[in-house]
Parts: structure tokens; C-alpha cells; sequence
């Protein structure tokens, strides 16, 4: 501090203007709870050491008429500064404990002085905001004159109560006079308390309220460290008693998505009261009480709104809900549990539909494409409901064990075919995509293998696929998905189809280089050369061909056994198809058949018209396999010969004639071939040859456990067994594998204990 040499009085007179105190000097902000809090002080530089005043009888008396004008609101003679004056040399002259008990004295008159006079007011009569407004003016008068008596003996308090540990500042000792005299009344205490929580609910019921009154009330409390002890606790009572009825009327009265609103509604209204008013540190427990009764107790109501929100796909509720849910104990997990059940439900009705088969893989993709981007708008991307999502769709889409592997190796198969204009590459990418997504939940992925590889291979034999790149993206996509043991026979395939075409050039040269061979002059002959493993199971046909075809046979087989010794050819007749000159009385056509088709028609070079039984003798293709030829050529869009008498379907008594009549604008037509179409023989032929490899896989896995283990209990090897199998078994196929192992003497059972095997070397 600067040294000054002025007179006490000129310099207090820089500070105050030498007025005479009055309530007015100062303005004392409310929450201030110690001196330090003070929003205006006064300033004191070092004034010297002033003279003593008065005799001893009397010393004290001009400050105590200074408090006593202060409280009455009196004009007093002295000068602010000739009192500041006089407490600094009163404390000097060691009477700081005589100045300190008589502001203690003074203080608690006047705070009794309050009491009194609000008790003498308050009547049963009197109303809430009329008692509020009258406690919030003496709070307010009591904390202004507290600061002018602070003002005057703040040398007292600066350099006597501060050295004493047992004192408190004199701006607390007022609080605590206050709180004691007119806050420890209970009558006034509970009347303060309900006014305050009547005004409150009032504004929650919809109504206005003087929010200033109750700021400064609650302001109050706090500073008088009454807030936590006396007001928070029934606050937070009231409110979980009002939002516990009001829940209970609303759940009921509204549908979901209007009490979601509604307690969205209710929690901004009570964080705006926490922010405005109350103390923030109310806001974490009344938020919390306010959850717990409108949210977390009638969870299992607010679920079950989930089901129409996504079907509705309103997702600003669904957003709503999650939001809502995550501020409850166990609110997502009730949500997820809805989510699942949801899925569970949709899908299963979905595949469980028989006539929805044929847009089954399309309605799931776009199932989970609408799953997918709720979880990503409305739940957050959380990974959790990703796991929901997951684990319901391996739930319902293997509650069909082959069907769902089998449509979606079909649907794959359309969008892979030539002629298919329905999407860009991009867009078969992403359908490529989704459909791995699928794929990933079924258990039978063998199943699936099956049937793509037969119909890979109508596409590879006969020309059908869309595009070679796209084919060999879906194989990397299974690959990446699957591993290499996936698709090591489908890499298989294409790995042939490349070698055949290399053959087939070698083939050419040599028909040129040979001597008197006019066999390239007749006809144009093409081999794929298939191995065996690779490719799907044919059973061969014998029947009866061409002479120009079986010379053609012969002079292939001569050429390929120059390249490979010790190969057996084995020629697949069902795979077959040719290119064939029709004439008719409009015009030579060109017809793009199958081998079977080829073979009948070529019957009609002799004769215009065939019985069944002819056709039958003279071509020897099997039963059904004739009739499915005949329905095509006969019965189909493209009728090159006619059916008597006529009809969809074929019977042994029918005859068959050329007709001579037939025309078409196209000069090349492909007559559609029974072999790009699945026949449900052949889908349960390759059923059933799903469930002998399994057989085999089965025997394999058994056999390659034991043979490491060399002991193993039943359970033991089951259990292995589940880890090791790809496909889903159960223990009862299983235990049967095992019994055909025994009786084979691949394992034997232990003498001792009947429950252990043992690998048999």
C-alpha cells in the first residue's frame, strides 16, 4: 500500500464523498455467501494511526447507534470515515472482541426482529406468493444493511477476525444469525419450503410464475446452506410423486410415440427450472428421478412402440426413443431386446412364406437395408444393435435349412446371366455385396456352394454369363469370405473353361494339318473338357446320335489321347446344344437347341410326322427327359412342330408334325432349353448330394480327430465335432456317423467304459 500523507477524514472523503450512511451506499448481490463475494467494496489506504475518542463508558456507543440507525433505516451525524476511524483504533486499543460480540448482538436483534414481524403477518389466510415476496424483502433489506455494517468495521474484519480462528467473517456471522432467529423457526421453515414447491408446481401445470422471486428465494437458502438440507430433498420428493401420476395417466391416455413427446417435452422443462432457478447441482438427481418414473418404469410400454415406428419408418421417434431409452437403467437393453424380437418376427414371416419365394432374397436385402440405416440414423451406429441385427437374422434366416441357401444362389444366378440389363457394374457390385451379407448368416453354406456351382456352370457351358469379370468378382468376394477351400472347385471351373478354349484352337490346327479329314467342313465342332471333381455330378445318357456327330466324336478322341495318355472321355449328352438350319415354306432359319431338342428334330428330316413311341425308339433319350423336349419344341413361344392332339403337357399317345408354317423375324431363335431350367428332380438331386458330402465331411472330421486324439470320450468328440463341421448337424446325425465308423472298425468302443472310443489303427 501506498504511504499518504492526508488527514483520515479527506481520505475517506475520496472513497464516500463524506455522506452520512444510508441504505443506499451499497447494494449487496444476492448468493454472495463471505466477503469475498462482495460485488461493490470499499477500499482503504494506509490512513495512520488515529487518535482515540470518547472515554471508556461511552467508547462503543456511536457505533452502536451507527448499527442501530442502519437497521432502522435512520440518517446518522458520522461520517463514514470517522467511523471506520474509530473502529481501527478500538481494535488497536485490543477491544476487537468487545466490537465483534456487540455486531453479533446487534445483528441477532434484528434478525429475531424479522422473524417476529413475518410471523405476526403469516396467516392461514395469507397466500403463497404474498408470504414468498414478503420473506424475499427482509432477506434482501437484512443482506444490504449487513453489508453497510461490514463496511464500516471492515478493519475489524480484515485484521482482528481473520487472526482468530474461532470467529467467522462478519458477512457469514450475519448469515448465520439470520438463518438461526428466523430459518430455524419450523413454522417458517415448512411455510418458506411448500410456498416455494405450491409456485413450482404451478408453473409445471402450465402457468406463470415469477421466476425472479423464486431465483432469489432458492438463492437464499443456498447461501444459507439450507438448499441441500431443507429444499432439495422434498423438491425431488414432489417431483417424482407428480411425474410418478402423471406417467401413469399419460402411458396409458397416449400412444408411444405420443408419451416419447411428452417426456421429451417434461425433461427440457425441468432442465430449463435447473439452469434458471434452481441450483445445478439439483439438475443430475431431478433429471434422474424424473427418467426413473416416466422412463425406466414403463419401459416394456415404451418398447413395444419400436414395432410401428420401423414399419412406419418414422424415424424422428425412432430417434426419439433411443435417445429417450439411453437415459434409463436398462432402457436400451429393453429396446434391443424389442429390435431382435422385431427382426425375428418380420423375417421368419418372410421365409417361412412360400409365395414369397421368388422375391425372398430381394425383400431381405432391402429388410436390411432398411435395418441398417436406422441403426446408423437413429441409434447411432450402435454396435450393439449391429449384434441384434446380426444375431436375429442368423436366428430366422436358418429356420429353413436349404431354401434360403438355395434362393440365394438363384438370385445370384439371375443377376449373373447374359441378358440381364437390370443394373450398371456398380449396382451389381452392391447386389454382389448384399448378397455376400446374406450368405455370411446361413449355417449350410454348403447348401449354397451346390447350387451356385450347378448353375456357374450352365453359365460357363452354355454361354450365359453376363460378364466374365463380374463372375470372377463374386468368386473373390466367396473367397474372401470363406477361405480358398470355399472355392478351390469353383476356381476349378473356370480354370477348365480357359484350358478348353486352348484345346479347342489346338483342336482346329490339327483338323487343317490332317490329311483328307473334311469333318470341319460339314460341321463346326467345340469340346469343353470338364474334370470330374470340379464340376457338378452328370449322370451319363446313352442314346442314339448322329453318324456326323459320332465321327466327330471319334476324330476328337484321337486327337486328345495323342495329347493325354491314359484319359478316359466321357461325353455328357444332357450338356450338349447346336446350332441347327431349319427350312420352312418362309425361310431357312437357324435354331439354337439342345442335344436332346437337336436329336428330334433331325428325326423329322425323314418323316413329317412322329408318334411318341417312334420319337422315343428312334432318338433312346430317357422317359421324362423326352416329354420336358417335346413340351418345348411343341407346346412352347416357339412351336417348330405341333402337338396332336393339343395341350400343355405330353402324353405317350401324342403325335408329333413338322410345322412347315413356322415363322419368326429373328433369323437366329433360341428355342428355350429345359436344361437352363431347374426341375425339382434336380433340385432334390443335389439336395441329396448335399447330404452325402456332408455324410462324407462328417466321416472325414471323425476320423482325422480320432486318429490325433487317438482317445476320445462321446462328448469330447461331439464337441470337436461342432467346431470343426461348416454346416449345422445334429447330435443324433452325428452319434450315427459314429456307429458307421464302428461297424467299418474305424473305431472301436473302449472296454472299460462304454462312453469312450477309440481310433483303430
Amino acid at each position: 500500500m501506498e504511504n499518504s500523507t492526508a488527514s483520515p477524514a479527506n481520505a475517506i472523503a475520496r472513497i464516500q464523498n463524506a455522506r452520512p450512511f444510508s441504505l443506499s451506499t451499497s447494494s449487496t448481490p444476492i448468493g454472495s455467501k463471505s466477503s469475498s463475494s462482495v460485488g461493490k467494496k470499499v477500499v482503504i489506504k494506509n490512513l495512520g494511526k488515529p487518535k482515540p475518542t470518547g472515554g471508556d463508558n461511552d467508547k462503543f456507543s456511536a457505533l452502536d447507534a451507527a448499527i442501530v440507525a442502519i437497521q432502522k433505516k435512520q440518517p446518522a451525524t458520522a461520517t463514514l470515515g470517522h467511523l471506520y476511524n474509530m473502529v481501527q483504533s478500538h481494535c488497536q486499543q485490543s477491544y476487537g472482541g468487545e466490537l465483534y460480540a456487540l455486531i453479533a448482538h446487534r445483528l441477532q436483534d434484528f434478525a429475531n426482529f424479522i422473524s417476529q414481524a413475518t410471523t405476526d403477518k403469516m396467516t392461514d389466510e395469507t397466500n403463497d406468493i404474498t408470504f414468498l415476496e414478503e420473506m424475499n424483502s427482509w432477506w434482501h433489506e437484512y443482506t444490504q444493511q449487513l453489508e453497510m455494517v461490514r463496511t464500516i468495521f471492515i478493519y475489524l474484519d480484515r485484521f482482528y477476525v481473520l487472526s482468530k480462528r474461532n470467529l467467522i467473517p462478519i458477512w457469514d456471522l450475519g448469515l448465520k444469525e439470520f438463518r438461526e432467529c428466523v430459518l430455524q423457526s419450523p413454522k417458517l421453515r415448512q411455510r418458506l419450503i411448500d410456498g416455494l414447491l405450491r409456485v413450482i408446481a404451478t408453473e409445471r401445470a402450465g402457468r406463470q410464475i415469477d421466476r425472479n422471486l423464486v431465483r432469489s428465494l432458492l438463492r437464499m437458502l443456498s447461501n444459507l446452506d439450507l438448499y441441500k438440507e431443507l429444499f432439495e430433498p422434498e423438491f425431488l420428493k414432489a417431483s417424482e410423486e407428480l411425474y410418478s401420476q402423471e406417467g401413469q395417466e399419460r402411458v396409458t391416455e397416449l400412444d408411444v410415440t405420443g408419451y416419447l413427446q411428452y417426456i421429451d417435452r417434461r425433461l427440457k422443462e425441468e432442465v430449463d427450472r435447473s439452469t434458471t432457478y434452481l441450483d445445478f447441482e439439483t439438475q443430475k438427481p431431478l433429471l434422474h428421478c424424473v427418467e426413473k418414473v416416466l422412463i425406466a418404469d414403463h419401459m416394456d410400454s415404451i418398447a413395444k412402440g419400436l414395432d410401428n415406428m420401423i414399419a412406419n419408418g418414422d424415424k424422428s421417434n425412432l430417434s426419439l426413443l433411443y435417445r429417450l431409452s439411453s437415459r434409463a437403467k436398462e432402457g436400451l437393453k429393453s429396446v434391443r431386446h424389442q429390435f431382435s424380437s422385431y427382426i425375428k418376427k418380420i423375417g421368419k414371416a418372410f421365409v417361412c412364406d412360400d409365395s414369397r419365394e421368388p422375391t425372398l432374397v430381394a425383400d431381405l436385402m432391402g429388410f436390411k437395408d432398411k435395418l441398417d440405416g436406422i441403426i446408423i440414423e437413429c441409434f447411432e451406429g450402435s454396435d450393439k444393435f449391429k449384434q441384434c441385427e446380426k444375431d436375429a437374422f442368423d436366428y430366422f434366416i436358418n429356420t429353413k435349412q436349404t431354401k434360403p441357401a438355395q434362393l440365394i444362389a438363384k438370385f445370384m444366378d439371375l443377376r449373373l446371366r447374359s441378358g440381364n440389363k437390370a443394373c450398371t457394374d456398380e449396382e451389381l457390385d452392391g447386389v454382389m455385396d448384399k448378397a455376400i451379407v446374406l450368405f455370411r448368416f446361413i449355417e449350410g453354406k454348403d447348401v449354397f456352394e451346390a447350387f451356385y456351382k450347378n448353375d456357374l456352370s450352365k453359365r460357363l457351358l452354355y454361354g450365359r454369363s453376363a460378364s466374365y469379370d463380374a463372375e470372377k468378382s463374386m468368386l473373390a468376394k466367396l473367397k474372401q469370405e470363406c477361405g480358398p477351400g470355399f472355392t478351390m472347385k469353383l476356381e476349378g471351373m473356370f480354370k477348365d473353361m480357359e484350358l478348353s478354349k486352348d484345346l479347342v484352337n489346338s483342336y482346329k490346327q490339327y483338323q487343317k494339318s490332317a490329311e483328307g479329314n473334311e469333318l470341319s467342313l460339314k460341321s463346326e465342332f467345340s469340346v469343353y473338357i470338364l474334370t470330374m471333381g470340379f464340376w457338378p455330378n452328370y449322370q451319363p445318357m446313352e442314346v442314339n446320335i448322329p453318324q456326323e456327330l459320332y465321327e466327330c466324336q471319334e476324330n476328337f478322341k484321337q486327337f486328345y489321347t495323342t495329347k493325354h495318355s491314359g484319359r478316359k472321355l466321357q461325353w455328357q449328352y444332357s450338356l450338349m446344344t447346336a446350332i441347327v438350319k431349319g427350312r420352312f415354306k418362309k425361310g431357312v432359319k437357324e435354331l439354337d437347341l439342345s442335344f436332346f431338342q437337336t436329336l428330334v428334330l433331325l428325326a423329322f428330316n425323314d418323316k413329317s410326322e412322329i408318334s411318341y413311341e417312334e420319337l422315343s425308339e428312334m432318338t433312346k433319350i430317357e422317359k421324362n427327359e423326352l416329354k420336358r423336349t417335346l413340351q418345348s419344341l411343341a407346346c412352347g413361344k416357339s412351336r417348330v412342330i405341333q402337338k396332336i392332339p393339343r395341350g400343355k403337357d405330353v402324353n405317350e399317345s401324342d403325335k408329333f408334325v413338322f410345322n412347315d408354317d413356322f415363322a419368326d423375324p429373328k433369323y437366329r431363335i433360341r428355342i428355350s432349353q429345359v436344361i437352363m431350367k431347374e426341375t425339382k428332380e434336380e433340385v432334390e438331386k443335389t439336395e441329396e448330394q448335399v447330404f452325402q458330402d456332408r455324410q462324407y465331411e462328417i466321416d472325414a472330421a471323425v476320423v482325422r480327430i480320432m486318429k490325433s486324439r487317438k482317445t476320445m470320450t462321446h462328448t469330447s468328440l461331439i464337441g470337436e465335432l461342432y467346431k470343426q463341421l461348416r454346416f449345422p448337424a445334429r447330435s443324433t446325425d452325428l452319434k450315427k456317423r459314429i456307429e458307421s465308423l464302428i461297424e467299418r472298425e474305424y473305431l472301436e468302443r473302449d472296454k472299460t467304459d462304454a462312453n469312450t472310443y477309440n481310433y483303430v489303427t
